[in-house]
């Protein structure tokens, strides 16, 4: 869903969300919504920036919020897997196969959710022969998705989990 806004080419505001859907997951984990919205000012279509037209052709002022899912897991990360392999015993008589867990389920995985927050100015100079765009953003990432390392014992070595987080600047 997606609705966007514009007031006489000044002011602009932008908002979505999604609803996604991922069969590997299990239960109410299995969907995310992800709402995003924005905003933005055209100062140079202002009736006070008429005497800047000559050499400040555009200016735009923006801001935009966002909520964005990843889900980067392999088909048994949530239900675990079961792996046959080789046959054992004397080759005359009772040969047996072995089954084996493959991999550790974990039926509580669920999205990576990624905020972001940006504020940003676009600018043309020279009737835009020269155009520059400036943006400050910042990102937390939670729920994200880690391998935790399991004893041996266990008999696999690793099992998916929604532990980390990460932060990103710039």
């Amino acid at each position: 869903l997606t609705a966007n806004y514009d007031y006489d080419n000044k002011y602009l505001a932008s908002f979505t969300v999604r609803r996604d859907g991922f069969s590997r997951l299990i239960g109410d984990n299995q969907f995310g919504t992800f709402p995003a919205f924005s905003l933005g000012w055209i100062a140079s279509n202002e009736g006070f920036m008429a005497d800047t037209k000559d050499w400040l052709s555009f200016l735009k002022l923006r801001g935009s919020w966002g909520k964005n899912g990843n889900i980067g897991i392999g088909t048994s990360n949530a239900i675990g897997l079961y792996e046959l392999q080789g046959s054992y015993g004397p080759q005359t008589a009772y040969n047996c196969t072995v089954g084996f867990l493959n991999s550790a389920a974990n039926p509580g995985l669920k999205w990576e959710k990624s905020n972001t927050i940006e504020a940003g100015m676009d600018m043309g100079l020279f009737d835009n022969r020269i155009y520059a765009s400036v943006a400050v953003y910042k990102r937390k990432t939670t729920d994200k998705l880690a391998n935790v390392l399991l004893p041996t014992s266990s008999g696999v070595s690793s099992v998916r989990t929604n532990n980390g987080s990460m932060s990103n600047q710039g």
